[in-house]
C-alpha cells in the first residue's frame, strides 16, 4: 500500500505544477483508483438492474464498434444524438482510439492490463469509458478542466467511481485554493446532475444515437447546464 500512496503524491504534485498536462491528470486519476476503486461493481449492479442492461451483459455487447463507426455516424441526420457527436469529435480531433492510445502513453501500459476484478468488470469499465465524450455531447460540458470537472462528478457519482468524483474535488478544491472558485462551483453543480438524470450507463446508446439531440436530454432528465 506504501507504494500506491507515495505514487498518488507524485502524480498529485505533477498535477498541481501543470494542470494543462492530460497524460500528468491520467496518471493521477490512476494513482487515485488504485487505493480507492473504479466502481466496477456499481456498474454490474446498475446494469444488472434493467432488461437492455442485463442483455447487454449477458451479450457482452461493446459500444467501442459504434461510437467509432463514424462513417454511420456522419450519416446520420443533423441534430441526432450520433451526427452531434461525430461533429464534436471531428471538431476537437478527440476520438476513442486516440483516448486509448493516450492511456497506454501516459500509464505505461495499455487499458486492456488494467485490473478490474473480472471480466465482467473489465467489460462495464470500458463502457463506461467509451461513453465518456458521448456524454460530453450530451451533459453539455466542454472539453476544457472545468468541463472535465464536471463530467467527472456527474458521471462518476452516478456509477460509484469514486476515484473520479474524489479526484476531480481534490482538483476542484486545489483551484479554489489557487484563487478559483469556479471549478468548485462547476464540480458541484456536476453533482447535482447526477442525482436529478436517469443513470447514463445502462441506457440503449445505439438507439439513442439515432434521436435528436434535445430529445435524448429530456428522456434522460438533463436539466440545462448551469452558467458559469
Amino acid at each position: 500500500m506504501g507504494h500506491k500512496f507515495r505514487r498518488l503524491l507524485t502524480t498529485f504534485r505533477e498535477v498541481q505544477s501543470s494542470d494543462q498536462d492530460v497524460l500528468a491528470g491520467i496518471r493521477f486519476f490512476d494513482a487515485v483508483s488504485e487505493i480507492v476503486g473504479r466502481g466496477e461493481k456499481t456498474m454490474i449492479r446498475l446494469m444488472e438492474s434493467t432488461p437492455h442492461g442485463r442483455e447487454t451483459l449477458r451479450e457482452r455487447r461493446s459500444l467501442f464498434g459504434v461510437v467509432t463507426d463514424r462513417d454511420w455516424l456522419r450519416g446520420l441526420p443533423d441534430g441526432t444524438l450520433g451526427r452531434e457527436y461525430v461533429r464534436f469529435a471531428d471538431e476537437k480531433e478527440i476520438y476513442p482510439e486516440q483516448f486509448e492510445a493516450m492511456l497506454t502513453e501516459a500509464l505505461g501500459w495499455s487499458s486492456a492490463e488494467t485490473d478490474h476484478g473480472s471480466p465482467i468488470g473489465h467489460f462495464v469499465h470500458d463502457r463506461y469509458r467509451h461513453l465518456h465524450d458521448v456524454w460530453h455531447v450530451v451533459l453539455g460540458y466542454e472539453t476544457d478542466e472545468e468541463g472535465e470537472l464536471g463530467i467527472l462528478a456527474c458521471t462518476g457519482r452516478q456509477n460509484g467511481y469514486r476515484a473520479h468524483y474524489l479526484a476531480a474535488l481534490v482538483q476542484a478544491c486545489a483551484a479554489g485554493l489557487r484563487g478559483d472558485p469556479a471549478r468548485l462551483k462547476v464540480f458541484w453543480a456536476g453533482w447535482r446532475r447526477a442525482r436529478r438524470a436517469e443513470c447514463l450507463l445502462v441506457q440503449d446508446w445505439q438507439s439513442l444515437f439515432e434521436e435528436p439531440l434535445e430529445s435524448v436530454r429530456v428522456r434522460l432528465k438533463l436539466n440545462p447546464i448551469p452558467a458559469r
